[in-house]
């Protein structure tokens, strides 16, 4: 069972789909029984898609609203992405004819790889989501663009830069710089700050969590508008 199943419960579903590369895909499934015109009809369809692994040194992903789940491997040779696209309407037959809309594109270029989430610009009153779980080799560096929800990066030894509106950020045992800046939300990060490092965090309105390893060298400098700052097990020259 993929991580994304184990994190948010999901049922196997078919799909069809549209990727630049090819993928699995089958048919569209109904998630709800929801009175007609409610709102909240929903229907899913899950992807899933490999892209061998050249020369490319980081992987992209430019994600809407949805979960944005990346799983550093350090015996991959390939770039696995799994995800379910959702559309929610007043009716199943209105989220049936408008998934074709909702898209998923990953394309590999010769330095990167680029995955992203293709939408309309005017939703009508209608919610797009998609739930991405990219397992990668763990020297792959991640740049993360989200509009809401949550971002997890767990397991990469390389540089970590995420932007999310809304939601959550999590980064687990990461050896590498690491750069996010979060809009409202929960920051939370593990990581092993390397020689010559950088480790940047930017909230709006939210908390931050923060651990590296006690014997790290570096200069701290931090800032709040409304709060707390908390400073445990380090002990500061200045």
């Amino acid at each position: 069972m993929s991580k994304l199943k184990k994190t948010l419960g999901l049922a196997a579903l078919l799909a069809d789909l549209t990727l630049m590369t090819t993928g699995c895909f089958s048919g569209v499934v109904d998630l709800d029984d929801d009175f007609p015109d409610s709102g909240n009809a929903e229907v899913a369809v899950e992807f899933s898609q490999t892209l061998p692994l050249g020369s490319q040194s980081v992987v992209r992903v430019f994600g809407a609203n949805g979960s944005v789940l990346r799983w550093g491997d350090p015996t991959a040779q390939e770039v696995t992405l799994h995800g379910v696209r959702r559309f929610r309407s007043k009716t199943h037959a209105d989220a049936r004819a408008h998934l074709p809309y909702l898209r998923v594109e990953a394309t590999a270029r010769s330095t990167e790889f680029e995955i992203r989430t293709i939408q309309p610009g005017n939703s009508d009153g209608r919610t797009y989501v998609v739930d991405y779980d990219i397992t990668v080799p763990a020297h792959l560096a991640a740049s993360v663009a989200n509009g809401n929800g949550t971002v997890r990066i767990d397991g990469l030894i390389a540089d970590v830069d995420v932007t999310n509106g809304n939601g959550k950020v999590e980064l687990v045992s990461l050896e590498g710089s690491h750069w996010v800046s979060l809009g409202n939300g929960e920051l939370s990060a593990r990581a092993h700050l390397p020689d010559g490092g950088q480790i940047v965090h930017s909230v709006g309105n939210g908390s931050v969590f923060l651990s590296v390893q006690p014997q790290v060298s570096a200069a701290f400098d931090a800032k709040v508008g409304n709060g707390t700052i908390t400073l445990t097990g380090l002990d500061l020259n200045q």
